[in-house]
């Protein structure tokens, strides 16, 4: 396997983490999101309904979800955060093999035109 064909390995996983990034980030938010207005329902003291799902919530039940929420938001970042430092390792070794794969190629021309 030539050093190219490495590094572009590396560049499809990196595009592949960097997929599996930007949906967790869209899951981190929508999970804060929810958490915000769940607080706002506590903080009011007075039942209210879900329009996502048009149920009654009340301030107790919204506290429990909230509380749910902010725990699925907080592995979710990290888990984004384990995932970018992958990410960061794929790139780097992606330039590697690029640079190491350039510098073959250009050793193998010189060389060749030494041969008799």
């Amino acid at each position: 396997m030539q050093a190219g064909q490495v590094a572009l390995i590396f560049a499809f996983k990196r595009v592949e983490w960097h997929v599996e990034i930007q949906r967790l980030n869209t899951s981190y938010l929508d999970a804060r999101e929810r958490r915000g207005k769940l607080m706002q329902v506590v903080q009011s003291s007075q039942p209210a309904l879900n329009t996502q799902s048009g149920d009654v919530a009340t301030p107790k039940a919204a506290a429990d979800e909230a509380r749910h929420w902010d725990e699925f938001a907080k592995h979710a970042r990290e888990i984004i955060s384990e995932r970018q430092d992958s990410s960061l390792r794929f790139y780097k070794w992606r330039n590697r093999f690029f640079v190491l794969g350039f510098f073959l190629l250009v050793t193998s021309r010189v060389l060749a035109a030494y041969e008799y």
